[in-house]
């Protein structure tokens, strides 16, 4: 399989909630163009918003590598599972520390 960024990532036009534990549970919003927004839905900084441009790949059918770089300087890794309904999640913070969790990919519109 070729799979490319310019395959389509499913999650497009949807909007999804995840919880990695930890005080990291958002609500993540697809949108065209590479674009997503997400909303902090616990403390500390419970909702706030904010809007990225990410990468994608297709690492086979229903399973995707996304990633993002935030405006504090965080680097997001995401494995997105669309058949099992789960996402792996790689954050690298700015202060070099970092954190990988597991959660369901609750798609909720």
């Amino acid at each position: 399989m070729n799979a490319t960024h310019t395959d389509p990532l499913p999650a497009v036009g949807h909007t999804y909630r995840v919880d990695f534990g930890g005080g990291n549970a958002f609500e993540i919003s697809f949108g065209e163009d590479a674009k997503m927004t997400f909303t902090k839905l616990q403390e500390p900084n419970k909702g706030t918003v904010e809007s990225i441009r990410y990468t994608h790949r297709k690492l086979r059918d229903g399973l995707y590598l996304v990633y993002w770089q935030e405006q504090d300087g965080t680097n997001v890794v995401h494995v997105e599972d669309f058949v099992l309904g789960r996402v792996h999640t790689n954050i690298s913070f700015a202060d070099r520390t970092s954190y990988h969790g597991v959660s369901a990919l609750e798609r909720i519109r």
